[in-house]
């Protein structure tokens, strides 16, 4: 016969364990002294004795007490930090060496790595001669006649370093040779600022040589040196970078776009439209707020089928079996507006098209509406009856065959090198 285990001695167990052995007449006073005994016996187990602590072993109250273990940058694991809106390493050259710094290790002329701080491997024939990590690899040890070949070896007067060797080359003093029996030449330009094949030139600086150094002056027009990386200069086009348009880090967004482009310094979105999303870059802000992409809803009275396009007293922003939102009717009392005395004569809405017929004029151009008296009722684009191809958009008659910001209907903007031709947008010719 198999007995069951023992169950496990807990507070619970000991109480009841002293008030169950008491006669009855004691039980109200036993009551008392069973618990204090309970008490005493939990006292001693909190001094070394056995865990009394429902059933679980010694020790399984320690974690209760114990300090939380140090979880990093808050919402980041263990060991890494928050940069740029990332968890990246502690220890990650490209965002520093250590916490809580986010900036990347200089790594000029060689390949960065961390040792207790950042560190650097430098490239074939550089070499960090004054022992700064602050600017990477900053000695040509090929050219340089005071570290030719290696950091602190010293040319002798009259001679060249050349391929870190230093040889005699017989050029007149503050000349040197940049090759063997090569032409001596003056040193101070930007093409050999310190020593030979020291080039100042970076791709989009404008740059030159002063006292022996290299100086940057700036970035060609349109350009910016986005990366801090002097290696590649003003590596980034202003004008055309989708990741730095107009200016650094200014980068465009693709919310409601199906593609976007940054074109002369702007993010220029190509906004979705049809299967019921429509959407337009209305705002557009400015560096240093961010681009928002396409961030208006297009089916809107106010932004109706374009930017602050509003319909006139009546309609309402709707498709009626058009690709485009735009001002229409649909029904016949919402082409009458701005009367003067309530008209005996009806008005009509076609609703499939969305616009109003009104007795006196006829059938009426998009965006129109009915206005008179009794007597006759007219259509009307803010004070005038627009022609046949041209629709009533903010209030104006438009020619929607050839207008490039309204083309084909109120708008719809045909965007950079397109022209309207025929209520379409086409490639400029």
């Amino acid at each position: 016969m198999v007995r069951d285990s023992p169950e496990p001695l807990t507070r619970a167990r000991v109480f009841a364990l002293h008030y169950s052995l008491m006669p009855s007449s004691l039980t109200a006073r036993g009551a008392g002294i069973a618990l204090a005994l309970s008490t005493l016996i939990l006292m001693v187990t909190r001094c070394g004795g056995d865990d009394f602590s429902e059933g679980n072993p010694p020790g399984a109250d320690a974690p209760i007490d114990a300090p939380a273990t140090d979880s990093g940058v808050p919402g980041c694991p263990n060991g890494s930090k928050l940069c740029a809106g990332n968890c990246v390493p502690f220890d990650d050259p490209d965002f520093g060496c250590g916490e809580p710094v986010c900036n990347p290790c200089p790594s000029l002329n060689g390949k960065t790595f961390c040792n207790n701080g950042c560190q650097i491997n430098c490239d074939a024939g550089f070499d960090d001669c004054d022992q700064s990590t602050a600017n990477g690899c900053e000695t040509y040890t090929k050219f340089d006649p005071t570290n030719c070949g290696a950091c602190g070896k010293k040319c002798n007067p009259g001679q060249s370093c050349v391929d870190g060797s230093c040889i005699d080359t017989g050029c007149p003093s503050g000349q040197v040779t940049c090759t063997v029996g090569g032409q001596c030449i003056s040193l101070g330009t930007t093409e050999n600022c310190a020593h030979c094949s020291d080039n100042c030139g970076r791709p989009n600086t404008q740059a030159a040589c002063e006292q022996g150094k290299c100086v940057v002056k700036g970035c060609s027009p349109g350009f910016a040196d986005c990366d801090d990386d002097p290696k590649n200069g003003c590596e980034a086009n202003l004008q055309t970078s989708g990741a730095h348009c107009g200016v650094c880090k200014h980068k465009c967004d693709t919310s409601n776009a199906i593609s976007t482009e940054c074109a002369a310094g702007k993010c220029v979105p190509d906004c979705q439209r049809g299967s019921d999303a429509y959407f337009g870059d209305c705002n557009t802000p400015a560096p240093p707020a961010s681009d928002d992409g396409c961030e208006t809803n297009l089916k809107q009275d106010g932004n109706c089928g374009g930017c602050g396009l509003t319909c006139q007293p009546g309609l309402v922003c709707g498709i009626q079996s058009a690709p485009w939102p735009r001002c229409v009717c649909e029904q016949d009392k919402q082409c009458l507006a701005q009367i003067a005395v309530q008209p005996s004569l009806p008005t009509a809405c076609n609703e499939a098209a969305g616009n109003c017929n009104c007795p006196g004029t006829g059938p009426c151009s998009l965006g129109e509406v009915c206005v008179g008296n009794a007597a006759q009722l007219v259509c009307d684009c803010g004070g005038k009856k627009c022609k046949g191809a041209e629709h009533c958009c903010n209030g104006a008659c438009i020619a929607v065959l050839t207008d490039p910001q309204n083309c084909g209907t109120c708008g719809i903007a045909c965007g950079l090198g397109k022209k309207c031709v025929g209520g379409s947008c086409v490639a400029g010719l």
